[in-house]
């Protein structure tokens, strides 16, 4: 329930209505989808598709029982949420987006669907969510990083 909420409440998200937004009033006639861009489009989201389990599972490997409960008891800079529970909300948000796109473009692709206007709305949300929380994803990136850096430090002084 709480990756839901995320979705909807997620920057991204709002920057992805106001584009679409932008495009459907000022270029509504104008077809953007075509054979080569689309094929382009399923190429950079099955990428980041695999990037992102990729990151994922590197990820993983680096917390061991200390640290994820490290990790769940440090607070997001809204303190709602611990940075664990943040951290894979986002993974699973933009894997599910990824993978959603991949799914669409491919079935826009092969069946030629690119001329109808409601496949031409739902690629450019798609595009322009998934490219933003992907930008918000590598930010927690940095942020597990620095707590990675955080926890060894304090390993560190209790070794002392």
């Amino acid at each position: 329930m709480q990756i839901v909420k995320e979705f909807f409440k997620a920057k991204a998200f709002l920057f992805a209505i106001i584009i679409l937004l932008i495009y459907a009033i000022f270029y509504h006639n104008q077809i953007i989808l075509s054979d080569n861009n689309l094929r382009d489009i399923f190429t950079f989201f099955l990428s980041l598709f695999l990037l992102i389990i990729a990151i994922f599972t590197i990820l993983i490997s680096f917390i061991d029982n200390d640290f994820l409960r490290f990790l769940k008891s440090a607070k997001t800079i809204d303190k709602k949420n611990n940075l664990y529970d943040e951290i894979i909300t986002y993974f699973i948000i933009n894997t599910i987006l990824s993978l959603s796109a991949v799914i669409l473009s491919g079935f826009i692709l092969c069946f030629r669907l690119y001329n109808y206007t409601i496949n031409q709305y739902v690629m450019i949300f798609l595009f322009t969510y998934t490219l933003i929380s992907f930008i918000q994803l590598i930010r927690f990136i940095f942020t597990f990083a620095k707590q990675k850096a955080q926890f060894i430090e304090i390993l560190d002084e209790k070794q002392v």
